[in-house]
C-alpha cells in the first residue's frame, strides 16, 4: 500500500505510488496538469487547495489520488497525500482492507496516539453516509488517517461518489487549517 516504509517516526519517510510529502509535485506532473487537476472543494481562497490524479497516470495500487497544496506556492511542495481504492457498493470488503491496514499501521506508529471513531460525511445532508476511521497522531503532530468511506445509496445512484479506502499522510499545517476552514 505504500512503499519505503521502516518503523518512520515522520510521515516523510513514507511514499504513495512513489511520492512523499514535503516533496514537489512538479516531480511527478507538468505544472499545466497539476493546475487542470484541481478540485472544486468549497475551500476559502486562502489556505490550500486539493488537486486529483486517477489510476491512468501511472498508479500501481491505487485508483485516485488526493494531494493538498498551498495555495501560491509555485514549488507544489506536497502538504498530505490520500490514495483511494474504490469500493462500489462493497463497503465490507473496504472494512476488511481496512482492518488488514491498521494492524499494520499500529505496529509501525506504536508511539503515536491513536483513536478510532464511526463519523457522518459532511458531503451527505441527508446524515446517511458514514466513514469509519482510524487516526494516528504523531509526536510532531502530523496525522495519519485510514478510512472507509461509506455513502448512502442515494448518494452513489446520483452521483460518481463510491465507497472508498482511504489513506492520508497529512501535516500538521494542514490538518490545523483544514479544523478552523
Amino acid at each position: 500500500m505504500w512503499s519505503n516504509v521502516v518503523f518512520a517516526n515522520d510521515i516523510k519517510d513514507f511514499e504513495i505510488e512513489g511520492m512523499s510529502i514535503e516533496t514537489s509535485l512538479l516531480n511527478f506532473f507538468k505544472e499545466e496538469k497539476i493546475i487542470s487537476s484541481k478540485r472544486n472543494y468549497n475551500y476559502s481562497q486562502s489556505g490550500f487547495y486539493a488537486v486529483g490524479f486517477d489510476k491512468e497516470d501511472f498508479f500501481e495500487t491505487y485508483d485516485t489520488l488526493e494531494i493538498h497544496l498551498k495555495t501560491y506556492d509555485k514549488s507544489y511542495k506536497i502538504y498530505s497525500i490520500d490514495g483511494l481504492i474504490f469500493y462500489k457498493k462493497n463497503i465490507n470488503d473496504c472494512h476488511k482492507k481496512q482492518d488488514q491496514l491498521e494492524i499494520e499501521l499500529s505496529k509501525m506508529f506504536k508511539n503515536a496516539e491513536k483513536k478510532f471513531g464511526n463519523y457522518k460525511l459532511n458531503g451527505d445532508k441527508s446524515g446517511k453516509s458514514t466513514t469509519r476511521a482510524y487516526y494516528w497522531y504523531l509526536e510532531n503532530k502530523d496525522t495519519v488517517t485510514l478510512e472507509c468511506y461509506d455513502w448512502s445509496k442515494e448518494i452513489e445512484d446520483s452521483s460518481d461518489w463510491a465507497d472508498n479506502l482511504r489513506v492520508s499522510f497529512i501535516k500538521k499545517e494542514l490538518y490545523d487549517w483544514f479544523s478552523n476552514e
